[in-house]
């Protein structure tokens, strides 16, 4: 495999990743709505530090 096809492999990899954290985020924000913010404060709060 060249190097250029791994780069586009795991470039391919990390937007996937990417496209599920944003999932999971719209997730944990309703979440937090449900139960009054505290779940999605604490974790956006460890995300950004």
């Amino acid at each position: 495999m060249s190097i250029q096809s791994e780069i586009n492999r795991i470039n391919n990899e990390v937007a996937e990743q990417k496209l599920l954290i944003g999932e999971i985020e719209k997730i944990l924000e309703t979440a937090g709505e449900l139960s009054g913010n505290k779940i999605y404060n604490n974790i956006h709060i460890v995300r950004e530090r």
